[in-house]
């Protein structure tokens, strides 16, 4: 049975292997068909495409569905050889044409716009070691750097007060770089095509021959909404590589949230990935202030963004206390009742990274911040009523604390402390049945990464509880405080 999955990165493979052979004296007749195609000023470039889906249906099809090639026949396969060998001529000699200059820019790009898919073109013809024109590079940029976003409210439009007030509080925020801000109103424009078909090509273009031009046009750009929809249009590694080489916050905050707000980017990052992203939290992080706001928009709620956690690890491996600080009070949520939380599993993925490269004195240094940070926490503000065993985001370095910060007879007589605690239960006065649970499962929580940390060996791996909780023995013979622990 034939497949239902598109072979379109195959189909264009092949073709881009036999346009290469094809010589330039056998394409004379390709540019005047083209232009014959399009109709200059019309619906251009619709009927454009429909004309070359009309003469060459295969390209289209492969994106969608799987076609054998065998069974395109010697004249259609020829045919869109020659189209994409004339795509390739024209990348390699590109010089600048005068009166007809802006017809062939455009002829050009509507032609690999048809011909490409998700960037395999433009990845393959560099592979295949063409060198496209620099004139043609240098006039990418120029047109590029042309490029920006306008917001007006046309008179004869009804537009909603508060969609007004919002996009005027966006431009502000992007003028006084408030992140936090504009992460939470970008959803405004993230839907909304910014950037033209010719636009989204030429940028695939220079992010697959030269990456450079690209960090080039952007480098000193401040357009937030142009740049995003820019990142979007790139491979998560180019995004990342250009936020690593930019000293221009704004490139470097979109490269990032772009990636980390497109849902079709949440896989985990590649070795050179996580490098790069390692790099921008290094580079980020030697700005106290602008690490926080950053900590507060992608750390806040690690579920959100759970690929920054092994660059964030590594980051934080070789920082500052005070980024230290920055790090743990951006999370929103730092209790979780249940050992499984997920927010708690990634917390730990980022200390576990941290852990493998960390020195032990930043190790030290670390644990004691956040055990500070826990202590300060307590299992929730005063008020809040506990009915089972809690645990939180931290705990992976709280067992870390007490394993390197403290000696088996410190913990044993904080453990002592909490089984006292624990053991006159009854002595104390208590207002009303929940006054009752949350004291007995505030102790009982504090005990669970006292014990763990006793049971768990020098392998990191073994720091976090998941699965159950420790219950002292000696609480199962007093009837009262057994109704507590069941």
């Amino acid at each position: 049975m034939e497949s239902s999955m598109s072979n379109y990165p195959e189909v264009i493979s092949e073709l881009i292997q036999l346009a290469l052979k094809i010589k330039s004296n056998e394409l004379l007749d390709i540019e005047s068909k083209l232009i014959k195609v399009d109709n200059l000023r019309g619906n251009y470039p619709d009927e454009f495409y429909r004309e070359l889906e009309n003469q060459h249906p295969y390209i289209g099809e492969s994106k969608f569905r799987h076609i054998n090639i065998t069974e395109i026949s010697g004249s259609q396969w020829g045919d869109l050889a020659k189209l994409v060998a004339w795509a390739v001529n024209q990348l390699e000699n590109w010089t600048d044409y005068k009166e007809d200059d802006q017809l062939k820019f455009m002829l050009l790009f509507n032609v690999t716009s048809f011909l490409d898919e998700d960037g395999y073109f433009w990845e393959f013809l560099s592979m295949s070691g063409i060198l496209v024109s620099e004139g043609l590079i240098k006039r990418l940029m120029k047109d590029l750097r042309k490029i920006e976003s306008k917001i007006t409210f046309p008179d004869d439009i009804s537009i909603p007060i508060h969609e007004k007030e919002s996009i005027n509080q966006l431009m502000s925020a992007i003028e006084d770089k408030q992140w936090k801000v504009i992460s939470t109103l970008w959803n405004m424009f993230n839907r909304r095509p910014l950037l033209s078909v010719n636009s989204v090509q030429a940028i695939i273009l220079l992010e697959s021959f030269k990456k450079t031009a690209l960090l080039n046009v952007f480098d000193v750009s401040n357009d937030i909404p142009i740049i995003m929809h820019t990142m979007y249009s790139v491979k998560r590694e180019t995004s990342l590589f250009l936020a690593s080489q930019t000293q221009n916050d704004y490139l470097e905050f979109c490269a990032v949230y772009s990636l980390m707000s497109n849902r079709s980017s949440t896989g985990a990052l590649n070795d050179n990935e996580n490098k790069y992203l390692t790099s921008i939290f290094n580079k980020v992080g030697l700005d106290n202030k602008k690490f926080t706001y950053w900590m507060n928009v992608f750390n806040q709620y690690p579920v959100r963004y759970p690929i920054i956690q092994v660059a964030l690890g590594r980051m934080l491996a070789k920082s500052t206390p005070h980024n230290f600080k920055a790090y743990l009070s951006s999370i929103a949520s730092i209790g979780g009742s249940k050992p499984s939380d997920e927010c708690r599993i990634l917390t730990t993925e980022c200390l576990k990274n941290f852990v493998t490269i960390a020195s032990p004195e930043k190790r030290k240094e670390f644990w004691g911040i956040a055990h500070q940070a826990w202590m300060e926490w307590d299992f929730g503000e005063e008020g809040k009523h506990l009915f089972e065993v809690n645990f939180s985001v931290f705990d992976f370095g709280i067992v870390g604390y007490y394993k390197e910060c403290q000696t088996l007879e410190e913990r044993d007589k904080l453990k002592q402390i909490i089984l006292k605690n624990l053991q006159s239960l009854e002595n104390h006065w208590h207002k009303s049945a929940t006054d009752v649970s949350t004291y007995w499962y505030k102790n009982l929580s504090r005990y669970q990464v006292l014990k763990h940390a006793d049971r768990a060996n020098e392998d990191y791996c073994t720091w976090l509880l998941t699965d159950y909780y420790y219950t002292p023995e000696e609480f199962y013979k007093n009837r009262y405080s057994e109704m507590q622990v069941c």
